[in-house]
C-alpha cells in the first residue's frame, strides 16, 4: 500500500511541477489512424501468410511466393528507388 500510494503521490507531484514544461499530446487525424491500421494489417497478413506457407512449400509457386516473402516483398529497394538513395554521387 505505501509503495502505491507514493508512486500516485511521486506522479502527481511530479505532473504539477512539470505541467508548463511538457507539451500537450495532440490527436492522430484520421488520414494518420487508417495509414497506422493499414500498415498493421498489411504486417499481419505477411506474417499470417508466411507461417502459413511453411506448411505448403511443396508446389514450386509457394517456394517461388515464399522467397519473395522472406526479401520483405522487396519493399526496402523499392523505397530507395523512390528516394534515388542508390545512386553515388561524386561531389569532387
Amino acid at each position: 500500500v505505501l509503495v502505491i500510494n507514493s508512486f500516485f503521490f511521486l506522479e502527481h507531484g511530479f505532473a504539477l511541477m512539470l505541467s508548463n514544461q511538457i507539451p500537450d499530446i495532440r490527436l492522430a487525424n484520421t488520414a494518420l489512424v487508417a495509414a497506422c491500421i493499414a500498415i498493421l494489417a498489411l504486417f499481419t497478413s505477411k506474417i499470417l501468410l508466411k507461417s502459413w506457407m511453411l506448411n505448403t512449400t511443396q508446389k514450386t509457386f509457394f517456394k517461388n511466393l515464399e522467397i519473395h516473402f522472406r526479401n520483405g516483398l522487396y519493399f526496402n529497394q523499392l523505397m530507395n528507388r523512390m528516394i534515388n538513395s542508390l545512386n553515388i554521387k561524386n561531389y569532387n
